[in-house]
């Protein structure tokens, strides 16, 4: 079994799947997942058959793409070293199908959550909304936005490593560079979350990701002092799925035998000339100390 360290970037990133860990678990254990998805799919109803027939359209020219460029990606100008051919925009874009689909999928959801707003607005959404604040500047109140509702709350959700397409891209800041305060939300785009009860379960969002920061500060802690990986799954043998593939084939790889340095002789390094003058030389040391 190979030795395999842990440096600062397998740390970081074992830390990361533990904190994606922890959220969705935590997400779990609060139905949030269930309402997020609740919300996603009404969406998706809506946005209706023309959607999902463009999703599939763009799916299918994605995969076109890549099947031009794997035809044509030797066409290229000798003077320039720039692709000349349709296809060549897309090889900044990692070749990867996936880049080449003229949409994204959303990888975070923004909502506005406030049982107060009338039932009629959930699911709809919200452009430009932002919290009242004091600016750091001149320390005085900013008023919130024209459409802010007291008892509006902003909530996001991290689709994490499932992003999904959507009609629309949601997006916003948690706080605001002018604001005294440390949360500060402002939103480009929301969804309106009305529902008295989808509105319960996703207030736990704020209190799940606050349960997560405590447990990865914990596991920080934790993990610091470790600098193996065998250490840290012997510690931690419920962590190895947090542990990056390549770095669990690295560890499982054999051991490399260390190089022996081999031990120089001064008989490896005196030609036989001076082996003998320097045998004379003692020789005549001897004598004279044996005169004295």
């Amino acid at each position: 079994m190979a030795s395999v360290r842990m440096t600062i970037e397998l740390k970081e990133q074992i830390t990361e799947a533990y904190r994606r860990q922890c959220q969705t678990a935590y997400n779990a254990e609060h139905d949030v997942d269930k309402t997020i998805n609740t919300v996603t799919s009404k969406i998706l109803d809506k946005a209706g058959p023309q959607f999902q027939q463009l999703v599939k359209t763009a799916e299918d020219f994605g995969k076109q793409m890549i099947d031009h460029d794997a035809r044509y990606k030797k066409h290229y100008s000798q003077s320039t070293y720039g692709y000349t051919y349709t296809g060549g925009s897309i090889n900044a874009l990692g070749n990867a199908a996936e880049n080449c689909v003229p949409i994204r999928k959303a990888y975070q959801l923004w909502m506005v959550c406030n049982p107060a707003r009338p039932i009629t607005e959930n699911l709809t959404t919200l452009a430009d909304w932002r919290v009242g604040y004091e600016s750091k500047w001149s320390e005085q109140w900013e008023d919130p936005s024209e459409n802010f509702v007291e008892g509006d709350m902003a909530y996001l959700h991290d689709f994490g490593d499932e992003p999904i397409y959507m009609p629309f891209v949601t997006s916003g800041e948690e706080t605001n560079y002018q604001a005294k305060e440390d949360y500060a939300p402002q939103i480009n785009l929301a969804v309106v979350i009305s529902d008295p009860e989808m509105c319960k379960v996703l207030q736990e969002i704020p209190k799940a990701k606050k349960k997560a920061s405590d447990m990865v500060e914990k596991f920080k802690q934790f993990i610091e002092p470790i600098t193996t990986l065998k250490k840290f799954l012997d510690e931690f043998p419920g962590g190895k799925g947090l542990v990056p593939d390549d770095k669990l084939q690295a560890m499982a790889a054999p051991a490399k035998k260390r190089a022996t340095t081999s031990t120089v002789k001064a008989d490896d390094l005196l030609t036989p000339d001076l082996k003998q003058e320097f045998n004379e030389v003692m020789l005549e040391s001897t004598l004279l100390g044996d005169n004295k």
